[in-house]
C-alpha cells in the first residue's frame, strides 16, 4: 500500500516549479523517489534529495545529486541514516562541466575510510591526480607509503606526508619530503608520533628499534 505524505510545492514567478517536497508527519520522506527536488527557473533539475523520516538515505544509488544548468551532474553523494556512506565506491563524487570527475571521497558511517587505497582524490582539469589521502576511520593513516601525495599537473610528485592514526610519523625516513619540479628533494623534516624531530634524533630512534628488532623474540613456555 502506498504511503500517504503530504506534498509541497513553490513556484517562481513565471509558475516553473522551483521545488516540490514529500513530508510524513512533518519529516522529509519518501521510498519511491527523492524526498526533495529543486528546479532552476527553466525547469530543469538543480538538485534532488531522497529522505527517509528526515535524514538522507538511499540504499540503491546516490541519495543526494545536483546538477549543472545543462543537466550535467555537478556532484553525487550516497547516504546512509543521514551519513556519508558507501561500500563499494566513493561516497561523494564532484564532477567538473565536461563530466570529468575532480574530486571523489570514500566514506564509512560519516567518516573518510577506505580499507584498500586513498580515501580522498583530488583531480586537475587535465585529468591528473593532483592529491591522494589514505584514511582509516576519519583519520590519516597509511602502514606501507606516505598517506599523503600531492602531485605536479605532469603526474610527478610535489610533496608526501606519512601519517600513522592522524598524526605524522616515520620511523623509516622523514615522515615528509618535498620535491622540486626537476624532481630532487628540495626538504626533509622527520616527526615521532605528531612532534618534529632533528635528524640527528630520528637517527638514534631509528637505530634503537633497529636493535630492538634484531633481537631474538623469547617463546613463551606453555
Amino acid at each position: 500500500m502506498k504511503e500517504k505524505l503530504d506534498h509541497k510545492v513553490e513556484y517562481y514567478k513565471s509558475r516553473q516549479k522551483k521545488y516540490e517536497a514529500w513530508y510524513k508527519e512533518g519529516q522529509l520522506h519518501r521510498t519511491d523517489g527523492p524526498a526533495y527536488i529543486e528546479y532552476y527557473e527553466d525547469g530543469q533539475k538543480d538538485s534532488e534529495a531522497w529522505y527517509k523520516e528526515g535524514q538522507l538515505h538511499r540504499t540503491d544509488g546516490p541519495a543526494y545529486i545536483e546538477y549543472y544548468e545543462d543537466g550535467q551532474k555537478d556532484s553525487e553523494a550516497w547516504y546512509k541514516e543521514g551519513q556519508l556512506h558507501r561500500t563499494d565506491g566513493p561516497a561523494y563524487i564532484r564532477y567538473d562541466k565536461d563530466g570529468q570527475k575532480g574530486y571523489e571521497a570514500w566514506y564509512k558511517e560519516g567518516n573518510y575510510h577506505s580499507p584498500d587505497g586513498p580515501a580522498i582524490i583530488s583531480y586537475y582539469k587535465n585529468g591528473q591526480k593532483w592529491y591522494e589521502g589514505w584514511c582509516k576511520e576519519g583519520q590519516e593513516h597509511r602502514t606501507d607509503g606516505p598517506a599523503i601525495i600531492w602531485y605536479y599537473n605532469n603526474g610527478q610528485k610535489e610533496c608526501e606526508q606519512w601519517y600513522q592514526k592522524g598524526e605524522l610519523h616515520c620511523i623509516d625516513g622523514p615522515a615528509i619530503v618535498k620535491y622540486d619540479k626537476n624532481n630532487q628533494i628540495c626538504t626533509e623534516k622527520y616527526y615521532f608520533k605528531g612532534k618534529e624531530v632533528s635528524k640527528e634524533d630520528f637517527l638514534i630512534r631509528k637505530k634503537i628499534k633497529q636493535l630492538i628488532d634484531s633481537q631474538p623474540k623469547k617463546r613463551i613456555k606453555l
